[in-house]
C-alpha cells in the first residue's frame, strides 16, 4: 500500500531533466508553419505541430544535419547539430539533406508526411527546452 501511495504521489514529479534557466537571446525560425496540436510536458519533452502535407521543414539555427533515419510509421527522423544546441524532428515526410550537411537557420531540410504531425525537440547542453518559450507559433 506504501509503494502504491508513493508512486501516485511522485508520477508526475520527474527529475529526469535539469534545464539551465539561463539561456542566451537567439533568434530562433520556426521549423513548420503550422499549429502546436500538443504542447511540451514532462512526459514528453518536444511539441507536436499540424502542417499541411508537403510543408517546407526549416532549420530553427544555423547547423549541421548529424542523423537520419527511416522510422517503422513510414515517416523519418533527422537531427541537427547547432552549436550548443540540437534539434529533433519526427515523423518527416521527406528528408532533403544528407548527413554532413552544413545549413543555414531558415533553410528548408525537409517535408512533412502526410499523415502525422511534426514532432519537434529542442535541447540546449543535453537539456530539453520548451519550444513555446524561445520561438512564436
Amino acid at each position: 500500500e506504501f509503494i502504491a501511495q508513493y508512486e501516485a504521489k511522485e508520477k508526475e514529479n520527474l527529475h529526469l531533466f535539469s534545464v539551465q534557466q539561463t539561456i542566451p537571446m537567439m533568434t530562433f525560425f520556426k521549423p513548420v508553419q503550422g499549429v502546436v496540436v500538443v504542447p511540451y510536458s514532462k512526459v514528453q519533452p518536444g511539441i507536436e505541430i499540424s502542417a499541411p502535407k508537403q510543408t517546407n521543414i526549416s532549420s530553427v539555427l544555423a547547423g549541421t544535419v548529424v542523423f537520419s533515419t527511416y522510422e517503422i510509421n513510414n515517416t523519418y527522423t533527422l537531427v541537427l547539430q547547432h552549436d550548443e544546441y540540437m534539434t529533433i524532428y519526427k515523423n518527416v515526410g521527406k528528408v532533403l539533406l544528407p548527413v554532413g550537411t552544413r545549413v543555414e537557420a531558415g533553410a528548408t531540410v525537409a517535408m512533412t508526411s502526410s499523415e502525422l504531425p511534426l514532432y519537434f525537440e529542442l535541447w540546449h547542453h543535453g537539456n530539453p527546452i520548451n519550444p513555446e518559450e524561445v520561438i512564436t507559433f
